[in-house]
This record gives structure tokens, C-alpha cells and sequence, in this order.
């Protein structure tokens, strides 16, 4: 099975990438010089874009899965047509009991 991975480089530079070159077609300027001075300055950090901002927290604890409750009887069974093999965290599961 092949796993494909998030490359956190492109996650973060594509987007940006995009948008600039989104602004700079929507908005054409010819002038060679002015156009490279705003792309210049839409490139720069505050201006459409920040440093990306990490989170060190914990992942959440597992919980069970949607079948498995269904199964329990505390879910109704058309939720697999929505969610199937989808599993919850154990703060979700909790918010599903009685």
C-alpha cells in the first residue's frame, strides 16, 4: 500500500505561491519594474501571508468507531451512509452516549 505524505514545505509555499500569482494576473500591470516591485512586496511576510504557526499539542486519545457504536446501540445505524469507517476521538465518543 502506498502511503502518499503531506510535504509541509509545499503545504505551506504552494498556496502562497498561487495567490501571489493569482493577484499579479487579476491585476496586470506592464510596467516590467512596478510589476516586480509589487511582487516583491506581496511576497513579504504580513503583507498576504504569515509564518506558519505550529501547535505542540497531544494528538486526542482514540475512541471507538462509528460501526462500534452503532453496534452498542447508541448510534443510529443510517450514520455509517454519512461516516463509514470513520473512527472518533474519545471526547466525541463520550458527546454520543446518553
Amino acid at each position: 500500500m502506498n502511503h502518499i505524505y503531506l510535504d509541509p514545505i509545499a503545504a505551506i509555499t504552494q498556496p502562497r505561491e498561487d495567490f501571489i500569482r493569482y493577484l499579479l494576473t487579476a491585476y496586470p500591470i506592464k510596467d516590467t519594474k512596478l510589476r516586480q516591485k509589487l511582487k516583491d512586496k506581496l511576497e513579504q511576510p504580513g503583507i498576504v501571508w504569515q509564518h506558519p504557526y505550529l501547535e505542540g499539542s497531544q494528538p486526542y486519545q482514540a475512541g471507538s468507531s462509528i460501526a462500534e457504536l452503532v453496534e452498542a446501540g447508541i448510534l443510529h445505524p443510517g450514520i455509517t451512509d454519512l461516516f463509514p469507517k470513520r473512527p472518533l476521538h474519545e471526547h466525541q465518543q463520550a458527546r454520543s452516549q446518553p
